[in-house]
């Protein structure tokens, strides 16, 4: 069962993750970034970045999610070892 709250909570850090990420490219390779938007945009091969951003969109939010449930599970096994 998908909890509304877990999922809403990993899919904010998996939009700021990949936001962070994106602008953390973009600065670091700031020589070669631009020349290869302007060579993919030519060829048109634009949609490579985001399709690449959107995966790593979904598989940080997915690991957000996975760490809140696996967190969620041993919670409620203390809770009920212990009441």
């Amino acid at each position: 069962m998908i909890n509304k709250k877990q999922f809403k909570f990993s899919l904010c850090v998996g939009i700021f993750a990949t936001i962070i990420y994106a602008i953390k490219l973009l600065f670091k390779h700031k020589s070669v970034f631009s020349p290869l938007m302007t060579l993919m945009l030519q060829t048109g091969y634009w949609y490579i970045v985001p399709v690449y951003l959107l995966v790593i969109f979904f598989l940080d939010s997915s690991i957000c999610y996975l760490c809140l449930r696996v967190l969620n599970f041993g919670i409620n096994i203390l809770r009920e070892r212990y009441e």
